[in-house]
């Protein structure tokens, strides 16, 4: 034995090694548990993924509130807004009523399909609204119920007319009985709007509480 080494210093050293041996042991399968759990958990997430995030269209007829709704909507879910109406006035660089007036309501329903059918097709979700009539078309419809929550705005003739008594901005409305032409509307229009996945009314409430309604509705789809 070398002077001054302690009897037992081998054999506590050997006991050390050994006793760090099961930690070790037990540290290398729990990673390993940890590691085939998360391949599991990845492999099964591939096989269901998270469906993708929608986008929101607020459809009714004029005068629904469609567009301040939307905004408020928007801000509160924290995404871009767009309103068709907008958009085409924006391009065009003519209001809506000049358009109906210079080149007609079929022409312009056919820029409002091309418009809507280029924002439905971007992949960051928004709010939109779309114009009365957007939603009579076939196409615009079918494109909309596929890819987008759809949300009715529904609001009573009492109500539209309020909101609408001079018909100012509006080209279905100008020279003609506004009450008679909202009724009419809304018995051709009324039946197509009720294809919306979603109904929320907003006779005398405010916009940002109708919002509320639309994101409640909806809920965790969002």
């Amino acid at each position: 034995m070398v002077a001054g080494t302690p009897r037992n210093a081998g054999v506590t050293g050997l006991s050390a090694g050994l006793t760090l041996n099961p930690v070790r042991q037990i540290w290398t399968m729990v990673s390993a548990s940890v590691r085939l759990k998360t391949q599991t958990f990845k492999r099964q997430a591939s096989q269901f993924p998270m469906p993708p995030v929608r986008h929101i269209t607020l459809l009714g007829i004029m005068g629904a509130g469609k567009t301040s709704v939307g905004r408020e909507l928007a801000q509160m879910l924290n995404r871009p807004f767009y309103d068709s109406d907008f958009e085409i006035e924006r391009q065009m660089h003519m209001t809506v009523a000049s358009i109906f007036e210079q080149k007609g309501e079929p022409w312009f329903r056919e820029r409002e399909e091309s418009v809507i059918a280029d924002i439905v097709e971007g992949d960051e979700p928004v709010v939109l609204s779309i114009g009365g009539g957007a939603f009579v078309r076939e196409v615009t419809r079918k494109l909309l119920l596929e890819k987008t929550h759809t949300v009715y705005l529904q609001a009573s003739l009492p109500c539209l007319l309020s909101r609408l008594h001079s018909g100012h901005g509006r080209p279905l409305l100008t020279g003609i009985d506004i009450s008679l032409k909202l009724t009419t509307l809304l018995e051709v229009r009324g039946p197509l709007y009720d294809m919306a996945e979603y109904k929320v009314n907003t006779d005398d409430i405010f916009p940002k509480h109708v919002a509320r309604r639309v994101a409640d509705a909806i809920g965790d789809k969002l």
